[in-house]
């Protein structure tokens, strides 16, 4: 606006040809308008709301949720808080809503017996062929996926990473008709990524040469597998990697390095614009983002203003973007908010 008055002033009388001052801020603004609507990559987040009614529990400071969009509505999936055996696991559970601030519709995940659904971190959620896929790890070590078709009936568990050790969180992501899960090799702190596209076919790559910190974040963006993680290095870095396969790596990018992160890294894709979210890694525990529409020129981070307890996540519903996250508070609380 100062440089519009400064235009006008430079004249009292218009040179011949050229707009008044008036005509020019109507010219001006014609132009501001005639931009492409999606043109702003920048999200104007709804205020944060805590669902009280929503407890979550999981690994101190490391607290989160789930979600993906299945049969209409909005899903999550968390862990309970109360220890259901000598290691600590809880319970998993889902809720649903949609697109509100409260989560209604909870409901334990129960499986055949004898096994039970019980983690010690957060769950993992994806949509797959129609069913909804439900992936944790618990505190002996073990990675599974389950799955159901109505909501309440769940298949028996499905090991991942057999014969592997896993701690930190699961993450999912439905790549080139497969769906593809992140974890972590607890003996090593390194990458592992299993895969599969029909029961019991699971295969299981090890990356020992990328160390990091909790798990990682996956999305798909223009055709190409997107994993976030948190460095293991002490710097705290964000690096991500591409894939194109589903198995070959590309090296490590660091277009997101210039942000550190004390949690694990959230992905996902909105408006064809691929989104990163994270806490940020100092005593404030903020939320942050920041975006790329090409898959590779980042922007700097932007902050929402949210405080935060654990992983946040970030998840497409009904032409909104939401991010969800725990709150700062014992226990801690499902909170959510949402960009159009």
């Amino acid at each position: 606006m100062r440089i519009i008055d400064q235009v006008g002033q430079q004249s009292k009388r218009p040179l011949p040809g050229f707009p008044t001052r008036g005509r020019l801020l109507l010219f001006l603004a014609f132009i501001l308008c005639s931009v492409h609507p999606g043109s702003s990559q920048t999200l104007s987040f709804s205020a944060g709301v805590r669902d009280s009614s929503t407890p979550i529990g999981g690994q101190s400071q490391r607290v989160g949720v789930g979600a993906t969009e299945w049969n209409g509505s909005l899903w999550v999936a968390y862990i309970g808080t109360t220890s259901v055996d000598p290691k600590g696991d809880a319970y998993v559970y889902t809720a649903y809503n949609s697109g509100g601030t409260t989560w209604g519709n909870k409901s334990q995940v129960v499986v055949p017996a004898p096994q039970v659904a019980a983690a010690d971190s957060n769950p993992a959620l994806t949509v797959f062929a129609g069913d909804l896929y439900l992936f944790y790890n618990d505190a002996y070590g073990n990675a599974y996926y389950t799955y159901t078709s109505d909501g309440s009936t769940w298949s028996a568990p499905h090991p991942l990473a057999s014969g592997l050790t896993v701690d930190s969180s699961p993450a999912a992501a439905v790549f080139n008709s497969k769906i593809y899960v992140g974890l972590r090799n607890s003996a090593n702190d390194t990458l592992l990524i299993s895969s599969f596209n029909s029961l019991n076919q699971v295969t299981t790559v090890a990356y020992p040469s990328i160390g990091l910190n909790f798990n990682p974040g996956m999305a798909v963006f223009n055709g190409v597998l997107y994993i976030a993680i948190e460095t293991i290095l002490n710097n705290h870095d964000i690096y991500y990697y591409t894939t194109t396969d589903g198995v070959t790596l590309s090296a490590a990018n660091a277009g997101a390095a210039s942000d550190q992160t004390s949690t694990a890294p959230t992905l996902a894709v909105f408006n064809n614009v691929l989104y990163l979210g994270f806490r940020s890694n100092d005593g404030s525990e903020n939320a942050l983002y920041k975006y790329t529409t090409n898959g590779t020129t980042w922007s700097s981070s932007i902050e929402p203003h949210f405080g935060i307890a654990g992983n946040p996540t970030l998840v497409t519903y009904n032409g909104y973007i939401y991010l969800l996250w725990a709150s700062q508070s014992s226990p801690n609380y499902l909170c959510s908010s949402s960009a159009p």
